[in-house]
Protein backbone atom coordinates (compact mmCIF):
# COMPACT_ATOMS: atom_id res chain seq x y z
CA UNK A 1 0.00 0.00 0.00
CA UNK A 2 1.32 3.37 -1.06
CA UNK A 3 2.07 6.44 1.77
CA UNK A 4 -0.74 7.87 0.05
CA UNK A 5 -4.00 5.44 0.44
CA UNK A 6 -6.47 6.67 2.54
CA UNK A 7 -7.92 5.18 5.53
CA UNK A 8 -9.60 1.95 4.40
CA UNK A 9 -13.06 0.58 6.04
CA UNK A 10 -12.86 -1.72 8.58
CA UNK A 11 -14.88 -4.12 9.82
CA UNK A 12 -14.89 -2.83 13.25
CA UNK A 13 -16.66 0.83 11.64
CA UNK A 14 -19.99 -1.28 11.49
CA UNK A 15 -22.22 -2.40 13.73
CA UNK A 16 -21.39 -6.43 14.71
CA UNK A 17 -24.58 -7.25 13.81
CA UNK A 18 -24.79 -5.83 10.81
CA UNK A 19 -25.52 -7.60 7.14
CA UNK A 20 -22.54 -8.12 5.47
CA UNK A 21 -23.57 -9.87 2.44
CA UNK A 22 -26.19 -7.36 1.86
CA UNK A 23 -23.50 -4.27 2.50
CA UNK A 24 -21.26 -5.87 0.61
CA UNK A 25 -23.38 -6.66 -2.37
CA UNK A 26 -24.84 -2.90 -2.03
CA UNK A 27 -21.22 -1.49 -2.45
CA UNK A 28 -20.21 -3.89 -5.34
CA UNK A 29 -23.45 -2.36 -6.95
CA UNK A 30 -22.49 1.39 -6.71
CA UNK A 31 -18.81 0.94 -7.37
CA UNK A 32 -19.75 -0.33 -10.52
CA UNK A 33 -22.07 2.47 -11.59
CA UNK A 34 -20.34 5.10 -10.30
CA UNK A 35 -17.15 3.42 -12.56
CA UNK A 36 -18.08 2.18 -15.89
CA UNK A 37 -14.24 2.28 -16.64
CA UNK A 38 -13.91 -1.08 -14.93
CA UNK A 39 -13.85 -4.00 -17.04
CA UNK A 40 -16.10 -6.25 -15.01
CA UNK A 41 -14.50 -10.10 -15.40
CA UNK A 42 -13.85 -13.01 -13.04
CA UNK A 43 -10.06 -11.82 -13.26
CA UNK A 44 -10.39 -8.35 -12.47
CA UNK A 45 -12.86 -9.58 -9.01
CA UNK A 46 -10.43 -12.27 -8.26
CA UNK A 47 -7.75 -9.54 -7.65
CA UNK A 48 -9.76 -6.85 -6.31
CA UNK A 49 -11.55 -9.44 -3.56
CA UNK A 50 -7.79 -11.07 -3.05
CA UNK A 51 -6.69 -7.34 -2.23
CA UNK A 52 -9.07 -6.51 0.17
CA UNK A 53 -8.96 -9.95 2.03
CA UNK A 54 -4.94 -9.76 2.09
CA UNK A 55 -5.99 -6.36 4.12
CA UNK A 56 -8.87 -7.90 5.91
CA UNK A 57 -11.02 -5.44 5.02
CA UNK A 58 -14.61 -5.23 3.69
CA UNK A 59 -15.74 -4.85 0.31
CA UNK A 60 -16.81 -1.13 0.67
CA UNK A 61 -17.38 1.25 -2.16
CA UNK A 62 -14.36 3.41 -0.46
CA UNK A 63 -12.54 0.27 -0.12
CA UNK A 64 -13.32 -0.75 -4.03
CA UNK A 65 -12.19 2.06 -4.84
CA UNK A 66 -9.19 2.28 -3.26
CA UNK A 67 -8.62 -0.95 -5.14
CA UNK A 68 -9.12 0.14 -8.28
CA UNK A 69 -6.31 2.82 -7.96
CA UNK A 70 -4.05 0.64 -6.75
CA UNK A 71 -4.24 -2.56 -8.94
CA UNK A 72 -4.92 -0.26 -11.99
CA UNK A 73 -1.75 -1.19 -14.32
CA UNK A 74 -2.47 -4.93 -12.84
CA UNK A 75 -6.47 -5.13 -14.16
CA UNK A 76 -7.83 -6.26 -17.54
CA UNK A 77 -9.26 -3.52 -19.49
CA UNK A 78 -10.83 -5.70 -22.11
CA UNK A 79 -9.25 -3.77 -24.60
CA UNK A 80 -6.30 -6.62 -25.08
CA UNK A 81 -5.56 -6.95 -28.84
CA UNK A 82 -7.55 -10.23 -29.74
CA UNK A 83 -5.68 -13.44 -31.43
CA UNK A 84 -6.36 -13.49 -35.06
CA UNK A 85 -8.56 -16.20 -35.95
CA UNK A 86 -6.74 -19.43 -37.41
CA UNK A 87 -6.19 -19.30 -41.41
CA UNK A 88 -7.99 -22.10 -42.80
CA UNK A 89 -6.10 -24.91 -44.14
CA UNK A 90 -7.36 -26.25 -47.20
CA UNK A 91 -6.17 -29.52 -48.26
CA UNK A 92 -6.08 -31.09 -52.08
CA UNK A 93 -6.40 -34.49 -52.16
CA UNK A 94 -3.63 -36.58 -54.79
CA UNK A 95 -5.32 -37.41 -58.09
CA UNK A 96 -4.36 -40.13 -59.91
CA UNK A 97 -0.72 -41.34 -59.89
CA UNK A 98 1.87 -40.94 -57.33
CA UNK A 99 2.72 -38.26 -55.42
CA UNK A 100 6.40 -38.01 -56.20
CA UNK A 101 7.37 -38.15 -59.79
CA UNK A 102 9.11 -41.28 -60.58
CA UNK A 103 12.63 -42.29 -59.76
CA UNK A 104 15.20 -41.29 -62.55
CA UNK A 105 16.76 -44.60 -64.48
CA UNK A 106 20.08 -44.35 -62.84
CA UNK A 107 18.34 -43.85 -59.19
CA UNK A 108 15.71 -46.91 -59.90
CA UNK A 109 19.05 -49.06 -60.93
CA UNK A 110 20.67 -48.37 -57.76
CA UNK A 111 17.45 -48.62 -55.43
CA UNK A 112 17.00 -52.15 -57.30
CA UNK A 113 20.44 -53.24 -56.33
CA UNK A 114 20.13 -52.14 -52.94
CA UNK A 115 16.73 -54.05 -52.61
CA UNK A 116 16.33 -55.83 -49.51
CA UNK A 117 17.90 -59.58 -49.87
CA UNK A 118 16.66 -62.06 -47.71
CA UNK A 119 19.70 -64.58 -48.85
CA UNK A 120 22.14 -61.50 -47.76
CA UNK A 121 24.30 -62.12 -44.67
CA UNK A 122 24.90 -59.54 -41.45
CA UNK A 123 28.31 -58.63 -43.37
CA UNK A 124 26.83 -58.23 -46.36
CA UNK A 125 23.94 -56.01 -45.50
CA UNK A 126 25.91 -53.99 -43.35
CA UNK A 127 27.88 -53.16 -46.48
CA UNK A 128 24.90 -52.21 -48.45
CA UNK A 129 23.73 -50.02 -45.67
CA UNK A 130 27.01 -48.39 -45.93
CA UNK A 131 26.92 -47.64 -49.48
CA UNK A 132 23.19 -46.40 -49.38
CA UNK A 133 24.63 -44.17 -46.69
CA UNK A 134 27.32 -42.66 -48.73
CA UNK A 135 25.36 -42.40 -51.73
CA UNK A 136 22.39 -40.37 -49.68
CA UNK A 137 25.02 -37.93 -48.56
CA UNK A 138 26.69 -37.61 -52.12
CA UNK A 139 22.93 -36.17 -52.99
CA UNK A 140 22.66 -33.94 -50.17
CA UNK A 141 25.91 -32.23 -51.09
CA UNK A 142 25.69 -32.38 -54.77
CA UNK A 143 21.70 -31.07 -54.22
CA UNK A 144 20.25 -33.96 -56.44
CA UNK A 145 17.93 -35.83 -53.85
CA UNK A 146 14.55 -34.95 -55.24
CA UNK A 147 12.97 -32.79 -53.44
CA UNK A 148 9.80 -34.53 -51.08
CA UNK A 149 6.95 -32.49 -51.61
CA UNK A 150 6.03 -30.89 -55.10
CA UNK A 151 3.77 -27.97 -55.67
Amino acid sequence: MSDNTPRLDQFDDWATDADWDALQAEAAEAFLAAHPEYYACEANADLITDWCDERGIPLTLKNLEVALGELAGRLTTGQEPHAEPPRRIVTRAVRGGDAFPPALPEEAATLAKLKDDVSLSDHQRKARDEKLRRLAVAQRLTGHARPRIMS
